[in-house]
C-alpha cells in the first residue's frame, strides 16, 4: 500500500481548487488517502485497471487486484472523486469472454468513464521484441502506416484472432457508451457535482464511440523517419 504524498497535497486545501489526475491504484484502497486528494480538491482520476484478469499481477502490475477493483471505485465515488477507467484488451490470457465481461463489469460498478484500448507493440519495447520473436507481428513497422488505426491490432493475440480483438474492441466502446448503459450507470453520490457533467462527458464519448472507434472515421497518418 503506497501513501498519497499529503506534503504536496495538504498546501491545495486553503486554495479550494478542482483538479484531476492520473494515478495508479497503489494506494487508492486507504481511506486516509482518499480523504487527503479529496480535502485537496480531487475530482476525478484517470487509473489503469488495464484488465480483469488476476494473471495482470505477474506482468509488472503488482498494485492490480481485480478482486478489489469494486472497493476501489466505490470508495473513490464516497468522496466526490471520479473514477477514469482505462481498460485494455490483447494480453495473451485474454480470450473473448473478457470483452463482454469488462463492460459488464464496468456497467455494474457504475463507472462514469471508461476508455478501451487495444495491446500496442510499440518499436523499442520489450512487447514488440518478444513478439517479433515469436513470429506474432503482423506488420514489423505499423507506424508508418497512414491507415494504422484501421489496421490494428498490429499483432496476432494467443488466444484469439486478430479480427475478434478489433470487433470486439469496437463493441466495447459503442456499448459502454450506450444510452441503455449512460442511465444504468447513474448513481446517487454523495456529491452532486459529477452530475452537472457526467451526460454531457457521456454522451460526447458516446459520439467518439460511434463515430471515430466504430464507423473508424480517422485522419491518415503516419510517421515518417
Amino acid at each position: 500500500m503506497s501513501p498519497i504524498p499529503g506534503s504536496y497535497l495538504r498546501p491545495l486545501e486553503p486554495f479550494k481548487l478542482k483538479w484531476i489526475g492520473e494515478a495508479s491504484l497503489a494506494g487508492l484502497d486507504n481511506e486516509q488517502n482518499l480523504k487527503i486528494l479529496q480535502k485537496s480538491g480531487c475530482k476525478a482520476l484517470f487509473i489503469g485497471f488495464e484488465s480483469l484478469n488476476p494473471q495482470l499481477r505477474s506482468i509488472g502490475k503488482p498494485q492490480n487486484n481485480p478482486e478489489r477493483y469494486g472497493e476501489v471505485i466505490r470508495k473513490l465515488h464516497d468522496h466526490g472523486i471520479i473514477a477514469y477507467a482505462a481498460f485494455m484488451f490483447g494480453f495473451d490470457f485474454d480470450d473473448p469472454s473478457v470483452l463482454e465481461r469488462t463492460v459488464k463489469f464496468a456497467i455494474a460498478n457504475k463507472i462514469i468513464l471508461a476508455q478501451f484500448a487495444m495491446l500496442t507493440p510499440y518499436p523499442g519495447t520489450r512487447l514488440y521484441a518478444r513478439l517479433e520473436a515469436e513470429g506474432r507481428l503482423l506488420r514489423n513497422k505499423w507506424w508508418l502506416l497512414p491507415n494504422q488505426e484501421i489496421l490494428a491490432p498490429h499483432f496476432r493475440p494467443r488466444l484469439m484472432e486478430p479480427e475478434q480483438l478489433r470487433e470486439g474492441w469496437k463493441w466495447a466502446w459503442r456499448e459502454f457508451y450506450s444510452f441503455s448503459s449512460i442511465w444504468k450507470r447513474i448513481d446517487l453520490w454523495p456529491a452532486i457535482h459529477p452530475y452537472f457533467a457526467y451526460l454531457p462527458f457521456n454522451l460526447r464519448q458516446r459520439h467518439f464511440a460511434r463515430h471515430k472507434i466504430y464507423a473508424e472515421n480517422t485522419r491518415p497518418r503516419s510517421w515518417r523517419v
